[in-house]
């Protein structure tokens, strides 16, 4: 049983290799991307509660993100040494979404920390609310990845090229928030206005982070002459890496009141999983080779969102990508 499956493995090794790309071809590429940013925790930016009765009714107020075009673009050498061959590319990613409500009853009531603060210093109640509110959420991808790998043809229809790499990626987030009007406060049924009419609340979810990737990418062929070639692709991948967050919570109103809330910097691991599939056509010519390529992407980025929430304290939610690539190759 052994003996024949060491036989097997070494055929498809030595088919394998009599398949490699062109040793010391150079491949340059660039994409477009067209991706929708979602968040965990933007689902709950304001509640809209109603006045107090014996029913109350209190509705989450979600930021949704619009669909917004990033960039990738890269270079790729394929090696002399085992046939090995090296890729680096970088994308950019960013996203603004925005948000508004008013209420003619009851309240628009903030779940971040600094305005539980306002008028409130010793926390023995809670903050303002308010009759009108809006948000701007401004997020920035900035990603660089180097990967060293190997393609294996394993038959005519399939190939695999299982790759090592490194990782590296800093995720700005800046939840910027504006708070008009707000309701006075009751004591023992006496209303008692606020000493402000506007305020302002800006947070901070910065990271960054490096570490080791994994994956495999995967072509299948499906159509082939002299001149051209179409394929079906899916491409897989994971890292783990050290991560950095750091936050900042600050609260402003036009009274001259300042509260800035310290939230500690978060040091540890950060996971993230992606995922392309889509098909190419390669078109062939006498010094070099034009590849065109379509294909959905998502990335998963598990416990991104960190930054303190007072309804829900210390957050731990995912962020992900999602939508289409369009990417050119030159192979020379």
């Amino acid at each position: 049983m052994n003996k024949w499956i060491g036989i097997l493995l070494i055929t498809l090794s030595s088919q394998a290799h009599s398949y490699q790309e062109k040793v010391g071809s150079t491949a340059i590429f660039a994409e477009l991307l067209s991706w929708q940013l979602h968040e965990g925790s933007s689902e709950n930016w304001a509640q809209a509660i109603t006045p107090s009765g014996t029913q109350r009714n209190a509705n989450l107020l979600k930021v949704p993100f619009d669909w917004n075009t990033g960039a990738r673009v890269g270079i790729g050498r394929n090696t002399s040494y085992e046939n090995l061959d090296v890729v680096f590319y970088y994308t950019w990613f960013q996203s603004t979404a925005f948000s508004q409500a008013s209420v003619t009853s009851g309240g628009l009531y903030s779940p971040y920390l600094g305005n539980f603060y306002a008028n409130n210093t010793n926390g023995a109640n809670f903050g303002p609310n308010y009759r009108n509110a809006s948000l701007q959420w401004k997020f920035l991808f900035n990603n660089l990845d180097l990967e060293l790998g190997h393609k294996f043809k394993i038959n005519p229809f399939l190939s695999l090229r299982p790759f090592v790499g490194l990782k590296g990626a800093s995720i700005k987030q800046n939840i910027n928030t504006i708070w008009k009007n707000p309701n006075p406060d009751t004591f023992f049924g006496i209303l008692i206005p606020q000493n402000f009419t506007t305020a302002t609340e800006n947070l901070q979810n910065d990271f960054f982070g490096i570490g080791p990737s994994l994956g495999l990418n995967t072509v299948w062929y499906m159509f082939k002459n002299p001149q051209h070639a179409f394929n079906f692709f899916g491409d897989f991948s994971g890292a783990l890496m050290w991560g950095h967050w750091k936050f900042k919570d600050q609260y402003k109103n036009n009274n001259n009141t300042t509260i800035t809330v310290n939230v500690s910097n978060i040091n540890g691991a950060c996971s993230m999983a992606r995922a392309v599939m889509g098909f190419e056509w390669n078109s062939y010519f006498s010094k070099a080779n034009v590849k065109v390529r379509l294909a959905y992407e998502a990335q998963i980025w598990f416990d991104q969102v960190q930054y303190y929430n007072f309804n829900m304290g210390r957050l731990n939610n995912l962020m992900s990508l999602q939508g289409g690539v369009l990417g050119i190759s030159l192979i020379f």
